[in-house]
């Protein structure tokens, strides 16, 4: 999970609760969660996508919003998991 560390620590938490699995090493991780808000936002996540040396499954939660979103493929839907 990538963002604040405020909507890291509320993102994790709710993540746990329905039984996600959340690492704290990104090296093993097989998704990485952006949390976008007035400190990290759209531009600073674009730019930390475009310096990854790997490709992920990334997924998305916006600020003000309830779930998570993304997608593996840019020729299918993506995924959505309320929060």
């Amino acid at each position: 999970i990538k963002g604040s560390p405020e909507k890291m620590e509320i993102l994790t938490q709710r993540l746990r609760d329905r039984h996600f699995p959340v690492s704290e090493e990104e090296k093993n991780d097989a998704a990485i969660i952006f949390c976008e808000d007035h400190s990290f936002l759209w531009k600073t996540i674009i730019a930390s996508i475009r310096n990854e040396p790997e490709s992920h499954l990334y997924f998305f939660h916006g600020a003000g919003t309830h779930a998570l979103v993304g997608s593996n493929s840019e020729g299918s839907q993506g995924q959505v998991f309320e929060l």
